[in-house]
């Protein structure tokens, strides 16, 4: 069956359609308020280069030993990818939607050594302290990673949280994105019952136009009695007695 076709059984059957759509708009006014807000907050931490890569020796620039994540010519954007990358670990984020129910995106600015993360929970302490706990954790990775690489203390990259959430925000992201489901999920629901409907329908309309062609509308034929089918015609000029098979002439039985 085509688009059409389908669209048709709807049109004919609106009344099923519209009242599946109406329990389920119900149901949504219902379960909506029941639904937990979600609370998103937003912390910044900021990557500062060593105070100084050279020194004069001599009059002449000579490079002292540097940080090796310096090395790279992508600079202080590098090494705050690689840190913010340490934070998107699947580790990590378990861990953190365990403890805080936290669930968070981290984005490096492009034009800066600034790493923003946003993070999102049911509550507004969760989102606080997942958020204050991710912070703290990247600059811990920072000076984890740079020790482990043997970088010279004066060539240390720094950090600074320039950002820490105290407070939460309302979203209704999530609760918007169920209500989407269950809306069309209803809807899909109304549409099959609706199809289903229909097809019962069809179906016993169906038997019932088979079933009539065996109904006759005449009236049956009378029934031949048992008498008249065995009954002989009597032979004229004698007496008969008794009916069909038991008729004797009755000179037969004064001659007995």
């Amino acid at each position: 069956m085509d688009l059409l076709g389908l669209i048709m059984i709807l049109i004919r059957r609106w009344y099923i359609f519209l009242l599946v759509v109406a329990i389920t708009v119900g149901g949504l006014a219902y379960v909506y308020p029941l639904l937990k807000p979600d609370y998103q907050a937003t912390g910044t931490l900021l990557l500062a280069p060593p105070n100084s890569q050279t020194q004069l020796i001599q009059s002449q620039p000579t490079q002292i030993p540097v940080n090796p994540l310096l090395t790279s010519s992508t600079g202080m954007l590098g090494v705050a990818a690689t840190v913010a990358s340490l934070g998107e670990t699947q580790a990590e984020r378990q861990l953190l939607a365990s403890n805080y129910g936290l669930t968070y995106t981290i984005v490096v600015d492009g034009h800066a050594p600034l790493i923003t993360v946003q993070g999102a929970a049911q509550s507004q302490d969760a989102v606080v302290n997942g958020v204050g706990a991710l912070l703290a954790y990247l600059r811990d990775q920072l000076n984890g990673l740079q020790q482990s690489l043997g970088a010279p203390p004066n060539q240390l990259v720094t950090s600074k949280v320039l950002y820490a959430p105290q407070t939460a925000v309302v979203s209704n992201s999530s609760r918007n994105k169920a209500a989407l489901i269950l809306a069309v999920v209803g809807f899909l629901v109304a549409c099959s019952l609706t199809f289903i409907f229909d097809g019962i329908l069809v179906s016993l309309r169906f038997r019932r136009f088979m079933r009539a062609p065996a109904r006759s509308s005449y009236p049956a034929p009378a029934a031949v009695s048992i008498r008249s089918r065995f009954s002989k015609t009597p032979v004229s000029g004698k007496v008969t007695v008794g009916d069909g098979a038991d008729n004797v002439p009755q000179d037969s039985l004064t001659r007995r």
